[in-house]
């Protein structure tokens, strides 16, 4: 037994992206698909609530071609999912999401700007209806990614792009928001390497929260060192 939440994009009328801008959907789901979550029916029967967008979730970010701009941009969206979540005393809902952008230089020709991983959570109260929930979520949050894809692909007033910690520059999205850091170096007679495995954490704004591990190996020293683990950093401008 399921029942459906429908929830609609309200586009801001002041917000836009200023070019071209072509959405693809790389998730393995419904285009219309935003989440499912357990709901107790009579305070009893557990029944999954599916929330779905009454448009294809492209069709929400995507931008027609603006009248004094030439370039276009592609933006794929790998992960996007609201999470309801409950407890005793506190309700909210936890977005993520996974957005690569590509520059199109020629039709099946794309050049990679960068990822943008997100993660938002946001508090309402018992009475509130969770359609109403959802779309102001939605809303805000659509307004916010347009936002930042204008700070990356211009140098306009609405924030500069090598403080944006949701940003990744140059990088396509990865599962986790892995990434890998290694260094080699050798001489007549030894040889050795470092690596780095960390995960990041970005948050909207201002902050990330990092964790990593450390690995090294020397032959001329004889020592190897394992993985070793980083406590988990918050960095707060």
């Amino acid at each position: 037994m399921a029942d459906t939440v429908r929830v609609s994009f309200s586009p801001h009328p002041d917000i836009s992206f200023n070019n071209t801008l072509y959405v693809h959907d790389a998730r393995e789901v419904n285009p219309d698909f935003v989440s499912i979550y357990e709901k107790k029916k009579w305070l009893v029967f557990p029944v999954d609530q599916i929330v779905k967008l009454d448009s294809p979730l492209a069709d929400g970010f995507k931008q027609h071609k603006h009248s004094k701009s030439t370039k276009a941009y592609q933006l794929d969206i790998f992960d996007f999912d609201i999470d309801n979540k409950k407890s005793l005393f506190k309700r909210f809902v936890n977005l993520t999401g996974a957005f690569q952008l590509s520059r199109i230089e020629a039709p099946g020709d794309t050049v990679l700007i960068g990822a943008f991983y997100y993660e938002t959570y946001d508090k309402y109260t018992k009475k509130a209806p969770l359609d109403t929930v959802y779309s102001e979520v939605i809303n805000n949050f659509r307004t916010d990614l347009l936002l930042d894809l204008m700070a990356v692909t211009t140098d306009s007033m609405y924030g500069n792009k090598s403080e944006m910690k949701q940003f990744r520059p140059g990088s396509p999205v990865v599962d986790k928001n892995f990434y890998i850091s290694t260094d080699a170096y050798y001489g007549y007679t030894f040889w050795g390497f470092d690596a780095e495995l960390y995960f990041s954490s970005p948050h909207p704004g201002c902050s990330a929260e990092i964790a990593a591990c450390f690995v090294s190996c020397n032959t001329k020293t004889g020592r190897a060192l394992p993985l070793l683990p980083l406590f988990p950093i918050s960095i707060t401008e």
